[in-house]
């Protein structure tokens, strides 16, 4: 679970399960020293593409998760952090609401999910009447035939191309070609998971957080810096 998944659900926590929410992110604290990775995504595109993070999405900094996962270890209740009184860093501090970060992850797993399906209309358009009525999305030779991994591999620069395409990034041959050896991990796991969906009864809204293991196979090499995100802080009087 990355830290933003875990952020994401403090709008459905309640007062009384919100210890669990706290013990959850306190672990993922002290595990990773305080320390949160940029969203995969935004690496790709600044330190690979060298190019504008697409607007529609734009993720919450590491610097910010990071802070918010420590207010959320120095509170002890939901409420306190909604009315700002947890007590941090010498004075009081808390979130208006976390909702938007929910909001990010849910479009980023529908945008998955969507993109998955498309793949599957192109193979075999008939999937989801046969899904409904026969529990499998392909007939028996499909399956055979798309269960192999040799199968996909002569397909894996279409999936570099529809990756490069979603990011908003020009997919020259020559860019293809480097990006697709560059991300080989990211891609071999995309098509593992069409592989899984097509042949199985892999259900994409029950793994819809594979997508976020998905982009953590990209090779991180440096961390970039953002400019100071909007954090509300309010000095504690005396």
């Amino acid at each position: 679970m990355t830290a933003l998944e875990l952020l994401a659900a403090l709008p459905d926590v309640t007062e009384k399960t919100f210890p669990n929410l706290r013990k959850r992110v306190d672990l993922a604290y002290e595990l990773s020293d305080g320390r949160v990775l940029e969203d995969p995504k935004f690496l790709i595109c600044t330190e690979l593409l060298r190019i504008p993070f697409p607007p529609d999405f734009v993720p919450p900094s590491a610097e910010l998760l990071s802070k918010y996962m420590d207010v959320i270890r120095h509170a002890r209740s939901r409420k306190e952090i909604l009315d700002h009184r947890v007590r941090w860093k010498g004075g009081l501090a808390g979130m208006d609401s976390t909702s938007p970060l929910r909001e990010v992850v849910a479009s980023v797993k529908r945008e998955w999910i969507k993109r998955t399906e498309d793949i599957a209309d192109d193979i075999y358009p008939e999937w989801r009447r046969r899904f409904k009525t026969k529990g499998r999305r392909l007939p028996l030779e499909l399956r055979k035939e798309h269960g192999e991994k040799s199968r996909w591999d002569a397909q894996k620069s279409l999936f570099g191309e529809s990756l490069l395409t979603w990011l908003g990034a020009t997919s020259d041959l020559e860019l293809l070609a480097n990006m697709t050896t560059r991300l080989d991990a990211v891609l071999e796991y995309t098509i593992s998971v069409v592989r899984l969906f097509l042949t199985s009864p892999y259900s994409l809204d029950e793994r819809a957080s594979d997508v976020f293991d998905q982009f953590q196979l990209l090779p991180r090499h440096r961390q970039i810096r953002h400019r100071e995100p909007r954090f509300r802080y309010v000095e504690q009087d005396g």
